[in-house]
């Protein structure tokens, strides 16, 4: 399998609201302000980056940019 397919991959396996999240880090958003924008709780915004992270097969979440540079 290529490597663009496998990463396609990991990404269509994020739920909306993980790959919502995932867009406003990738924008810079701060933690505070996409729970405030989103209305979700800091310990509901940590569940889903751990959640992203391991879908994703990252180990820096800012490597999440990449999947939004090349997925969105």
């Amino acid at each position: 399998m290529n490597s663009f397919l496998k990463h396609y991959e990991k990404f269509m396996s994020l739920n909306q609201r993980e790959k919502e999240i995932r867009k406003l880090i990738a924008d810079g958003m701060t933690y505070e302000k996409i729970g405030s924008k989103i209305f979700i709780s800091p310990n509901t915004l940590r569940t889903h980056r751990i959640n992203i992270r391991i879908k994703l097969e990252i180990k820096a979440f800012r490597d999440v940019v990449r999947y939004v540079d090349n997925f969105c």
